[in-house]
């Protein structure tokens, strides 16, 4: 039997990605994220698992105590490169993209695979950040390039498109990008409606859907919300007619 491939998981958030790693086979044997309660919910969700709650400057030389390991993965801050930010070339955060590769110099891991926003991978405003990050990459001695990927396509009904640069060390493919792609291409599965995923649930609080909430402060919350749409819909009233009104009223979700 094949040993596992291991894994460093960096700027881990709650562990979505680790969870996909962990489904493919690959234990993960330290995980590091610098906001407190999402290390937490890692805790609560990866029993047993190593996750060093600090920001990841703090712990980069410690780094080298996984020199070996198969892969790093990770997603490093987005806002400083994401269009619904202010895309500003010196946010601190943005530098972190390289600071993932730090650890990747000190780990050598057989490959590893970084996610961040769309527009990292193909805006012209960010060709010399990919330039730079590429070559260092390269330097390094991985062979990387960038996917964009649709989580639509890959059976999540949620349309979220991420950039992905994945790095292999020594690679001699020359026709990397071709054959991952192709490999990428393979996988495409459709996602189900929204409509398919919750129609087994029922209505909220029934035996099938019963974790419902009723903090009295979320129930306030609603209310408001039902107050201020029926506020919108008293005044535009004059330029519809009474039957339109009630046609565009909205519907009752059952809180």
């Amino acid at each position: 039997m094949n040993q596992a491939l291991t894994a460093v998981s960096l700027f881990t958030g709650a562990g979505g990605m680790d969870i996909g790693f962990e489904k493919a086979g690959v234990n993960v044997i330290f995980a590091n994220e610098l906001m407190k309660e999402a290390a937490e919910t890692y805790k609560a969700n990866h029993p047993g698992r190593t996750i060093v709650n600090d920001d990841i400057n703090n712990v980069i030389e410690k780094m080298n105590n996984y020199e070996g390991t198969d892969l790093v993965f990770g997603g490093p801050p987005c806002q400083g490169f994401s269009v619904a930010g202010k895309m500003d070339p010196d946010d601190a955060r943005s530098k972190l993209i390289f600071t993932f590769l730090d650890v990747v110099e000190r780990v050598k891991p057989r490959a590893f695979v970084m996610e961040n926003v769309k527009a990292l991978g193909f805006l012209d405003k960010w060709e010399p950040v990919r330039k730079k990050y590429l070559e260092r990459a390269s330097r390094l001695g991985y062979h990387c390039s960038p996917f964009i990927l649709n989580a639509t396509e890959y059976g999540v009904s949620q349309k979220r498109e991420r950039v992905f640069f994945i790095g292999i060390k020594n690679n001699q493919d020359v026709f990397f990008e071709y054959h991952m792609n192709d490999l990428l291409e393979q996988q495409k599965t459709e996602a189900p409606t929204i409509r398919a995923l919750l129609k087994s649930l029922g209505p909220a609080g029934t035996e099938k859907n019963p974790n419902t909430c009723t903090v009295k402060a979320v129930q306030l919350i609603l209310m408001i919300m039902q107050i201020h749409f029926l506020h919108q819909w008293v005044e535009i009233k004059h330029h519809f007619s009474t039957k339109n009104i009630y046609m565009a009223m909205p519907m009752r979700i059952g809180w």
